[in-house]
């Protein structure tokens, strides 16, 4: 959003708030009191439709209903007290793409993202809202395109990344979610292809290329670099 429109009082948020897009449409309307969300709250596509509908009671999210692009409500996340589990979908017809533990309205346990055509996407845990342990990625096909560790949302130590075939293409180390340490990246072959350090997320050093010169076989179906 480009601008918005709030109601202070003695230097606290205290009324109507409203943001807008850059061509002046409404965004998103909430009400403050004494600098918390308090009442209905709704957000809106460019087009003027309604994407989302919630409620607030003192600063904390009762419910959430979504919306689609027919404005037909699809899904709704009541935001209670205690442990329990959500399941969100993009549409009334949609399957479902994410499944999340919830815990006093956070995010804290395991958390699964889905392809659309059913296979896993992505698996691990999250605490406190943040993406925390060891995490793996998958194509569509099902399998591994990524597996490493978060800290608290941040990308922690050595990630490795493969393709659609399983064949790993990178590692690379990570600190505080930044580049930091060797990045390496592979042929089909598994033959190192580039190598180069980082310090958090600069270049250090220098980047190093490797090509094939001289491979065990002239047929391209039984080409090996030696």
């Amino acid at each position: 959003s480009a601008a918005s429109d709030v109601y202070k009082r003695q230097g606290n948020m205290d009324g109507p708030w409203r943001d807008y897009y850059r061509n002046s449409d409404l965004a998103q309307e909430y009400f403050y009191s004494d600098n918390q969300k308090t009442g209905f709250h709704n957000e809106y596509a460019n087009n003027g439709d309604q994407e989302i509908a919630g409620y607030y009671e003192s600063g904390l999210r009762k419910f959430m209903i979504y919306y689609d692009t027919a404005g037909v409500a699809f899904d709704t996340v009541y935001q209670l007290p205690g442990k329990r589990k959500v399941e969100l979908r993009r549409c009334a017809e949609c399957p479902i793409f994410m499944v999340v533990d919830v815990l006093n309205n956070i995010y804290h346990g395991t958390q699964t993202f889905t392809h659309p055509n059913g296979q896993l996407s992505g698996e691990g845990k999250v605490f406190n809202n943040n993406k925390n342990g060891l995490w793996k990625t998958y194509h569509p096909n099902g399998e591994l395109s990524t597996e490493g560790k978060y800290v608290y949302g941040d990308k922690e130590g050595v990630w490795k990344y493969y393709n659609v075939y399983g064949i790993m293409t990178a590692e690379v180390n990570y600190k505080n979610g930044k580049r930091h340490g060797t990045r390496k990246t592979f042929d089909e072959d598994g033959n190192v292809d580039f190598e180069a350090n980082y310090y958090y997320g600069d270049l250090h050093g220098e980047a190093i290329y490797y090509v094939c010169l001289l491979y065990t076989s002239d047929a391209a179906d039984d080409m090996q670099c030696v």
